[in-house]
């Protein structure tokens, strides 16, 4: 089930649009493998941006690869692995806040093939496997058939499936890690709208556990459920820092009194 995407957050990103104040995500890791070239991996390649550190991609060679066209595509032959970025051990427990891994996926249209691409959030960097056997935790696939995906992990193999979504053209998935307490939470958009991950009224955010099940990569997967020659392509892959709703809702009250104080003087 899906509803539309945060109308607190949007709310209060107006209220601060119309005081001449806006807060934006802060990009943290991004690339849109724009110099990749045909067939080239992206392993060792860095990231157009990384204001973490300076860890660069660290993938199978000749399993995700460029396609001359400034995205990546998984490649058939070797299908069942990853592409990660270490974020440094002990990163998001460090750091609470809330966070954002997006990328756009697409399959040609017209497909029933299971393969899939997929990203999200691992504790293990194994390249030589993807985020089934790393335990992504969370983490997101799209089947070359149009299903969409969601694993909460680690150790969840049984995902929640969210729809089904057109092939034959790019889709936008984001998904939100939310860090800042004892329990982590979950939530996914795509293509701008949220997906409820509990499938009841008990609220759209997924309950994740405690930090302690987390470690620090984000990364991009492929994987093969069967015989597939049908290949998916990946750009737009981005980790950025957003402003909490509730914070950002408070700065937005917090200008308009002001200003509505202000002009009672």
């Amino acid at each position: 089930m899906a509803l539309s995407k945060r109308p607190i957050l949007l709310l209060a990103a107006a209220s601060l649009a119309v005081f001449g104040c806006q807060i934006q995500a802060a990009v943290l890791i991004s690339d849109n493998f724009d110099t990749v070239a045909t067939s080239a991996d992206i392993n060792g390649r860095a990231p157009v941006v990384n204001t973490i550190n300076g860890n660069a991609w660290s993938a199978t060679t000749s399993s995700i690869l460029g396609s001359g066209s400034g995205t990546l595509i998984g490649n058939p032959a070797t299908l069942s692995h990853s592409a990660s970025i270490d974020l440094g051990a002990d990163y998001l427990t460090d750091n609470p806040g809330l966070y954002s891994l997006s990328s756009q996926f697409s399959f040609p249209s017209g497909s029933s093939a299971l393969g899939w691409v997929g990203m999200g959030f691992t504790p293990s960097a194994s390249t030589a496997q993807n985020f089934v056997g790393n335990n992504g935790s969370p983490w997101l696939l799209y089947r070359a058939n149009g299903t969409v995906i969601f694993f909460g992990g680690p150790n969840t193999l049984d995902g929640t499936t969210l729809g089904t979504l057109a092939t034959g053209s790019a889709h936008n998935f984001e998904l939100e890690l939310d860090t800042s307490g004892s329990q982590w939470l979950a939530n996914v958009y795509i293509d701008g709208v949220q997906y409820d991950l509990n499938g009841s009224a008990a609220g759209m955010s997924f309950a994740l556990g405690s930090a302690a099940n987390f470690s620090h990569y984000i990364g991009l997967a492929t994987g093969v459920n069967g015989t597939t020659t049908v290949s998916g392509t990946i750009d737009n892959f981005v980790f950025e820092a957003v402003p909490e709703p509730r914070v950002t809702l408070l700065l937005g009250l917090s200008f308009g009194m002001l200003f509505m104080r202000r002009r009672r003087l």
